[in-house]
């Protein structure tokens, strides 16, 4: 995901890499046909990234791009696979922003892979953070009127789950 001096008229990022994506013209457009072509799927990395996050000096916008690329492969009937960015990032900014990608109702992410789980990864401040985040990805959120109060338990009855979805877990 090019997107350094994706915020200019001619993107010179794009056009070196032989993108010729310049403001009023989709660059993206001819591969999108290409991997619609040949039942192709797009993996674009970078689904952590904010516009906000970048520094001001080159004129970096990754959400812009994304969605221009996402939103491209939409039209072509594209299937995409995302990936999170090369950086190693601790804390729940990029998680939000990877949830709001996958969870996009206009998104046509069939996929996600998170990359880089090294050390830092984790480490006891980043670690749980993740852990929250995958649970909040394979649960839904609860509405406030659905949350227990104090005095308030939340039981399901084994009979409300499908048999074949059951599952127990052993510590």
């Amino acid at each position: 995901l090019l997107h350094c001096w994706h915020d200019t008229r001619s993107r010179p990022s794009q056009l070196t890499a032989g993108f010729y994506n310049t403001d009023g013209r989709d660059g993206y457009e001819d591969v999108a046909k290409i991997f619609a072509k040949h039942s192709c799927t797009m993996i674009i990395p970078g689904m952590d990234l904010t516009d906000g996050e970048q520094p001001q000096g080159v004129r970096s916008c990754p959400q812009s791009l994304l969605s221009q690329v996402m939103g491209t492969c939409k039209r072509h009937g594209v299937k995409v696979a995302g990936e999170n960015s090369s950086l190693v990032r601790v804390g729940t900014a990029g998680f939000t922003k990877i949830k709001e990608n996958v969870l996009a109702e206009k998104s046509t992410l069939d996929s996600f892979t998170y990359h880089r789980m090294g050390a830092e990864f984790f480490s006891p401040d980043h670690w749980p953070l993740f852990t929250e985040f995958i649970r909040s990805m394979a649960q839904p959120e609860m509405e406030k009127d659905d949350i227990p109060s104090n005095l308030e338990r939340l039981s399901l009855s084994i009979n409300s789950v499908p048999g074949n979805d059951r599952e127990l877990q052993s510590a």
